[in-house]
């Protein structure tokens, strides 16, 4: 169980998976191991060792594969693969200490190889563990800061002069929707983005584009007197946005 969360803490940092199948999967990696040795005795061991390999291939083959009805419920093929390769290495560790179990100095031996293994390896992999969402979290917050100083510009608008108003437009406005887009780019390149979090950034990169182009509307609004077709650009871009902000909140 230990061993599948950390695994898929590692592959899924933005999803939290609830629930003991990955524990269950390596149940079944033991089972794997053990059940062809003398330790299992049974008359049916070929039709257990049939129906514990089938269940298990089937049902990680169809987490990645989608061969279940589709459903949206977070499937952590991670955690399953994870608990089940463990299952395995810890079958292959306790073997001799179950085949021999007088041996007293084997048992507490392997007790003490499996506990140091699973602590040494989970606080390393702990370490190792990229922190996706710490780094998305500071990224939006940065992002939230800069937006906070672009729209700020529209409190200017009524007693900035043009001209002046035109410069804090592309100086404050325009770089820090720039800003906000390296800071996003940067984003997918350092984190491993998955399902909404991925599809967020991509709309508030797409979001901050159409900011940008909203801003230089303006400014060509205030070079010209009345013009029907900026203000009708301008409009459809406030609509775009509104929508962005709507369906992708922060």
């Amino acid at each position: 169980g230990i061993i599948s969360s950390l695994t898929s803490l590692w592959f899924n940092d933005f999803n939290i998976a609830i629930g003991a199948s990955g524990a269950i999967f390596g149940l079944y990696g033991i089972l794997i191991i053990l059940l062809p040795t003398k330790i299992v005795e049974s008359k049916n061991k070929t039709a257990l060792i049939i129906g514990v390999v089938s269940f298990t291939i089937y049902n990680l083959i169809s987490g990645f594969t989608n061969v279940l009805p589709k459903s949206d419920m977070f499937v952590d093929n991670a955690a399953h693969l994870g608990g089940f390769t463990a299952g395995l290495i810890f079958g292959i560790i306790l073997y001799p200490s179950i085949r021999w179990t007088s041996n007293i100095v084997l048992s507490i031996f392997t007790q003490i190889i499996l506990i140091v293994s699973v602590l040494g390896g989970g606080y390393y992999l702990l370490d190792k563990i990229p922190d996706n969402t710490t780094i998305y979290m500071d990224t939006l917050n940065e992002f939230t800061e800069n937006e906070n100083e672009a729209l700020f510009i529209f409190r200017l608008s009524s007693y900035k002069y043009v001209d002046s108003y035109k410069d804090e437009i592309t100086d404050i406005g325009i770089k820090n929707w720039e800003k906000n887009i390296y800071l996003l780019e940067n984003l997918q390149k350092k984190a491993d983005l998955q399902g909404i979090y991925a599809e967020k950034v991509e709309a508030y990169i797409h979001y901050c584009e159409l900011r940008i182009t909203q801003y230089e509307v303006m400014i060509q609004m205030l070079e010209v007197e009345e013009n029907d077709s900026l203000n009708t650009e301008f409009n459809q871009l406030k609509s775009k946005i509104d929508s962005i902000i709507t369906n992708y909140p922060m």
